[in-house]
């Protein structure tokens, strides 16, 4: 909703439907993609440091730390789907006129 503006003038100037719905949906994987990547590399750090206070192993493999990227994006564009299509159904004229 607060980028009602942003999409008026998207869709104005030709914009179509499925390029908002895109550039939203492409945006969600981008943050979910950063977010996991940070997430999985804090959680590996905080685990190394964590077994090795304690004394304990550690196992922390590539394919655990891919996976929580793969739902991090997973679930971030899930998160982002609803409004995304709401964005790009959005009428020009009534998201210039909104704010």
């Amino acid at each position: 909703m607060e980028r009602t503006r942003e999409i008026g003038i998207m869709k104005a100037i030709g914009a179509k439907n499925i390029d908002v719905l895109v550039l939203f949906l492409t945006e969600a994987g981008v943050t979910g993609v950063i977010g996991g990547f940070m997430g999985a590399g804090l959680g590996f750090f905080i685990s190394n440091l964590a077994t090795g206070y304690m004394g304990l192993a550690s196992s922390c493999s590539l394919v655990f730390g891919l996976g929580v990227v793969v739902f991090a994006v997973t679930t971030s564009v899930m998160a982002g789907l609803y409004p995304a299509l709401r964005a790009s159904k959005m009428n020009p004229v009534e998201a210039l006129r909104r704010e």
